[in-house]
């Protein structure tokens, strides 16, 4: 019997198939990591405002899969984030983006473990929205990146594995240690510091992470 779940969570990625459906890919709780089929998602504007978009978040409510394919069946969104402060900044929506795209590449699916990064996600996006100076939003999609990384088991502190400049792993330590969002000498954290941060996680991953090479000076080594 197909069970239904409630899952807090975050689109990061969604394909269309056939004429008005969508398979998203939905990071959250409790699940963790999930694909979803969105029956109808382009044509419904009163369950899913017109079709889901990658950063739509809110309580989804899901069908459990029907067979060995773990594609769940979505039923409806409520509670809608919109994320006006991020989809309105070329920026912002960039490292928004390079945050989904690297929690999808890191993220197994219906892994219990990656549920937990749901909460550093949202964070993150909190963050992003509020109009930050840009190198405020530089610190936080860094900060984000490292601990997600941190989260998997690099060790990205060790500077022969990362390569990443002692002043970056001293920030992130104490940003770990402190637990604010944000700290006060951002300036630290630089746009060469995370092109590096960035050609490490590529590295990890297997391949290219386009969002981030969007952003000017990302498109060094």
């Amino acid at each position: 019997m197909r069970t239904q779940t409630e899952q807090f969570g975050i689109v990061l990625g969604r394909s269309s198939v056939r004429e008005s459906d969508q398979i998203v890919t939905i990071l959250g709780e409790p699940l963790g990591k999930i694909s979803a089929l969105a029956r109808g998602s382009r044509n419904s504007k009163r369950r899913f405002f017109g079709g889901l978009d990658i950063l739509d978040c809110g309580r989804f409510t899901v069908k459990s899969p029907k067979d060995s394919q773990h594609i769940y069946t979505l039923e409806g969104l409520n509670d809608r984030i919109a994320w006006s402060g991020i989809r309105s900044d070329l920026q912002s929506l960039i490292l928004a983006s390079h945050c989904l795209e690297l929690s999808d590449k890191l993220c197994a699916l219906e892994d219990p473990e990656c549920a937990k990064l749901t909460t550093l996600l949202l964070r993150t996006l909190r963050a992003l929205d509020k109009g930050l100076k840009a190198n405020q939003r530089i610190a936080v999609a860094t900060y984000f990146s490292m601990e997600i990384l941190h989260s998997s088991g690099y060790n990205i502190l060790d500077n022969t594995e990362a390569q990443l400049s002692e002043d970056l792993g001293t920030w992130f330590s104490q940003m770990r240690e402190s637990k604010t969002p944000i700290s006060p000498k951002e300036e630290v954290v630089t746009r060469s510091g995370l092109l590096q941060l960035v050609t490490y996680s590529e590295n990890v991953v297997g391949g290219p992470l386009k969002a981030i090479r969007q952003l000017p000076g990302m498109t060094g080594v």
